[in-house]
């Protein structure tokens, strides 16, 4: 019994934590400002989205996303931007960071 406890725990000590997504800079997002900030400075802030999306009006919209689980599913962080752009500027943002 304790010997299968102790595999147990050394190999939810190998796993670590699992990662979807690219991690982004949260801090960067501060700095996009909604009518000032071009998509090449959205860019360059916090990396190519990795999913992008235009809507008929012409409205382009770039999501970012990273999860990170703990091991055991324990704690799972959820971090998500959405940028919308209209002709290259930034016209709304959205970010959250969520601990489930």
């Amino acid at each position: 019994m304790l010997k299968g406890l102790l595999v147990l725990i050394l190999v939810g000590a190998m796993l670590g934590c699992v990662t979807s997504g690219r991690q982004f800079d949260t801090t960067a997002i501060e700095r996009i400002e909604v009518g000032k900030t071009t998509e090449s400075e959205v860019i360059a802030l916090v990396g190519a989205p990795l999913e992008k999306a235009r809507a008929d009006n012409g409205i382009d919209f770039y999501n970012y996303t990273y999860v990170e689980e703990a091991p055991f599913g324990l704690e799972t962080a959820v971090s998500t931007l959405q940028v919308q752009l209209f002709n290259g500027l930034v016209i709304n943002k959205y970010w959250n960071l969520g601990q489930y």
